[in-house]
C-alpha cells in the first residue's frame, strides 16, 4: 500500500517528540564545533572545542539550537548561532582578498544586528553580554584569542559556534528570557506566504503556507543539504498559489509546523543507522513503524543489510522459521548477564499487524526524488522477503548486494567492477519494491541480468544465479507445468550440454585450449548448432579415465543428446534473447546439478568438489 511520506513522516515527528528524541518546533539538531565562553562584561574567557577527532576527521558535536536561516549566496545569519564569517568576520581561507575581507565584514554586520532585534529588549545577563562581545568586535577587532586558534588551526572560519555564559551549563538560547525571545523572533520572522491563508495537505487546518522548507543531509546530494518541497521563486509563486486553482498538481501547502515536522524525522532517520540502508549508489531506504526503535525494524533491517552480522542474521533467520511454523512472535534480541553471572536472555515481541513503512529517496542536487514509499504489515512484509530468499535457493539476497554482485560487471577474479549506477541503479529501486511486496521483478533486470552473466562468463557470482533462478521461478514459469516444459526446450538443453562439455575439459589437461575455445560461446552471441552439437559427440568418445566422474558426464551428454536429436535444431544457428536466456538457465542449472555434492553412478568416485565456476 502506498502512503504519504510528509504525513507519515510528520506523525512520526510527534511520537518522537513524545520520547524527547527530536527537538521541538523551532528548533534542530545542528552540528557545534567550538563554544564560546563569555564573562558577564562580554569578554571572552575560553574557546571550548566541541569536536573529537575519529581517524584524523573532526566530528563536531550536536546540539539542539535556534532553526539557523537558510541561505544559498544571500547574506542572513541565523540567531545565537553560526560560522566565523558571521561571528567575528573572518574570511575563508581561500578567499583572504579585499573582497573577502569585505563579504566577511557584511556577515558580521548582518549577524550583529539580527542579535539585536532579537536581544536589544532582553532584560538577561547573557543577552547583555554577547551584544556586548559584537560591540567589541565592531570598535577593537576580532578577538586575539580568536585569531590564535584560527592561526593554530583549532578551529575555521567555516566552522559553527556557539555562545554560553560562564558558570552555565547549557548555550546562551536555554536561558529562559533568551529562549522567549528567540522563539517570538522565530515566529515573526518565519518564512511563509504571509499574503495567502490555505487549507494545509496534511492536518487540513487553515494557515499560512511554508515557502522555504528546511534542507535535509542526503548523502550524494548538494553539501548544504536538499529539500523535498519548496517554493523559492517569486514568478513560481504566483503561478502556484496565487493564479493555478488546482494546488494538488502544484507544491503542497502545508505549515511551519508540519514542514519543521516531516523534516526533523526525515534527517533524524538518516541518521540513524538502524533505520537507513544503502541500495543502490545513493538511493537509500528508511525504514521505520511507530519509533526507531520497534522490533520489527530491527528485524527487517537486518533482513535487507547485506552488512548484517551474520550471527545476527542466523537469529533473524532462526525467528522466521519460528514465526512461519508454529506462529510464535517472540524475537530474541540480545544475552546479557545476571548479578550471579548467569546468562539471560532479552526478548522482544513483535506484531504481526504492526505496519512498518519504507520510505526510498535519492537526491537530485539540491532536490530528493521519492523513488518509492510502501507501508505494509510486519507480516506481509516478513513473508514477502522471505519468499525472494527462497525462490534465491536460499541464498541472502538484499537488493544492494544484487546491485554489487549480480547486475554489474564483475572482473577476472569474480570481484564486482564499481559503476557510477545508471540502468543499473536506476532498476534496483523497482526490484526492491517488488521484493517488498510479492510483485514479479521488473521486467528491465531481465536483460540486464543476462548482460551482466554474459560479460562476467565464466566468472558467474551466486548472486547472479540466485537472481536468474528468482526470476524464472517468479515471473516466467510460475507452475510445474510450466517449468516442465522449459525444461524440455532446446535452448535450456543446449545450455546443459554447453556445461557438461566445459567440466569435462577442465578435468582432461589435454584440453586446456580446447576451453579456451569453448569459452567463445560463453557469449552465446552466436550460439552454432552445427560445431556444438558435433563437439558434444567427439567430447564422448574422448572421455578417459583421467577425467573424474567420466560416467556421470558420458549419461548427461548422452541424455541431452537423445532429446536434441531433430533435424531443425541442428540447423538452428542464433538464439534470440527468449532462448539465451534459457541457454543460461540450462547452462547454471547443469552447473549446479554437477557441483553438488553426490555419490557416482560407479560407486568409487565419491562425490565431486564444488568448483568455483558459478
Amino acid at each position: 500500500m502506498l502512503f504519504n511520506p510528509i504525513g507519515e513522516l510528520y506523525n512520526l515527528y510527534n511520537r518522537l517528540l513524545e520520547r524527547d528524541m527530536v527537538s521541538p518546533f523551532g528548533y534542530v539538531d545542528a552540528p557545534v564545533h567550538a563554544v564560546f565562553v563569555l564573562s558577564d562584561t562580554g569578554d571572552l574567557k575560553e574557546i571550548v572545542p566541541a569536536y573529537t577527532l575519529v581517524k584524523n576527521r573532526r566530528v563536531p558535536t550536536v546540539y539542539a539550537i535556534p532553526r539557523p536561516a537558510i541561505r544559498s549566496r544571500n547574506v542572513k545569519a541565523s540567531v545565537l548561532y553560526d560560522s566565523l564569517r558571521y561571528v567575528c568576520g573572518i574570511p575563508d581561507d581561500d578567499d583572504k582578498t579585499l573582497s573577502g575581507y569585505a563579504d566577511a565584514e557584511e556577515r558580521r554586520c548582518d549577524f550583529y544586528l539580527t542579535l539585536r532585534n532579537v536581544l536589544g529588549r532582553v532584560a538577561d545577563t547573557g543577552a547583555a553580554a554577547l551584544l556586548k562581545f559584537e560591540e567589541n568586535i565592531s570598535r577593537v577587532g576580532v578577538p586575539d584569542m580568536v585569531a590564535a586558534a584560527v592561526a593554530d588551526g583549532v578551529i575555521t572560519s567555516k566552522d559553527r559556534v556557539g555562545f554560553r555564559l560562564d558558570g552555565d551549563d547549557g548555550l546562551l538560547h536555554m536561558r529562559p528570557a533568551i529562549k522567549d525571545a528567540v522563539n517570538t523572533y522565530l515566529a515573526d520572522n518565519d518564512d511563509v506566504l504571509r499574503d495567502r491563508v490555505l487549507v494545509d495537505c496534511i492536518t487540513g487546518e487553515v494557515s499560512h503556507p511554508k515557502r522555504i522548507h528546511g534542507k535535509v543531509s542526503l548523502p550524494g546530494g548538494q553539501a548544504g543539504g536538499c529539500v523535498l518541497s519548496s517554493i523559492n521563486n517569486e514568478s513560481v509563486r504566483q503561478q502556484y498559489y496565487l493564479r493555478n486553482s488546482s494546488l494538488a498538481t502544484a507544491v503542497p501547502p502545508m505549515s511551519s509546523e508540519v514542514e519543521n515536522g516531516y523534516t526533523a524525522a526525515l534527517n533524524k532517520l538518516l541518521k540513524e543507522k538502524k533505520t537507513t540502508l544503502s541500495i543502490a549508489g545513493t538511493t537509500q531506504l528508511l525504514i521505520w513503524a511507530e519509533t526507531l526503535e520497534d522490533a520489527e525494524v530491527k528485524i527487517l533491517h537486518t533482513l535487507l543489510n547485506p552488512f548484517s552480522p551474520a550471527s545476527q542474521k542466523k537469529e533473524v533467520k532462526d525467528f522466521i522459521d519460528g514465526y512461519f511454523k508454529s506462529g510464535e512472535i517472540v524475537f530474541t534480541t540480545s544475552k546479557s548477564q545476571d548479578g550471579n553471572g548467569k546468562e539471560e536472555s532479552s526478548d522482544e515481541y513483535v506484531n504481526p499487524g504492526k505496519m512498518v513503512y519504507f520510505l526510498a529517496i535519492a537526491p537530485s542536487t539540491a532536490r530528493i526524488i521519492v523513488k518509492f514509499s510502501y507501508a505494509l504489515t510486519f507480516d506481509e512484509a516478513l513473508r514477502n522477503i522471505w519468499e525472494h530468499f527462497r525462490q534465491c535457493d536460499g541464498y541472502w539476497l538484499t537488493p544492494s548486494s544484487i546491485y554489487a554482485r549480480a547486475l554489474q560487471k564483475v572482473d577476472d577474479k569474480g570481484a564486482a567492477i564499481a559503476t557510477s549506477g545508471g540502468a543499473y541503479g536506476s532498476s534496483v529501486t523497482p526490484l526492491c519494491g517488488a521484493i517488498l511486496n510479492g510483485w514479479d521483478y521488473p521486467c528491465e533486470i531481465e536483460g540486464l541480468l543476462y548482460a551482466a552473466i554474459g560479460k562476467s562468463m565464466p566468472n558467474i557470482t551466486v548472486e547472479m544465479r540466485a537472481l536468474l533462478t528468482a526470476f524464472y521461478e517468479r515471473n516466467k514459469y510460475k507452475n510445474e507445468g510450466e517449468r516442465i516444459k522449459m525444461q524440455s526446450s532446446y535452448p535450456y538443453l543446449v545450455g546443459r550440454m554447453f556445461a557438461v562439455i566445459a567440466a569435462i575439459m577442465r578435468s582432461d589437461s589435454s584440453s586446456v585450449n580446447n576451453e579456451t575455445k569453448i569459452a567463445y560461446y560463453s557469449t552465446y552471441t552466436a550460439m552454432i548448432m552445427t560445431e556444438l552439437f558435433p563437439r558434444a559427440m567427439n567430447v564422448m568418445q574422448v572421455v578417459n579415465s583421467k577425467v573424474t566422474r567420466r560416467t556421470f558426464y558420458q549419461k548427461e551428454l548422452t541424455e541431452i543428446s537423445g532429446a536434441l536429436e531433430s533435424p531443425d535444431i541442428l540447423h538452428k544457428n542464433r538464439l534470440n534473447n527468449e532462448e539465451k536466456a534459457l541457454f543460461m538457465k540450462g547452462y547454471l542449472d547443469e552447473c549446479n546439478k554437477m557441483f553438488t555434492p553426490q555419490r557416482s553412478d560407479e560407486g568409487a568416485e565419491g562425490s565431486a568438489a564444488v568448483e568455483s565456476e558459478i
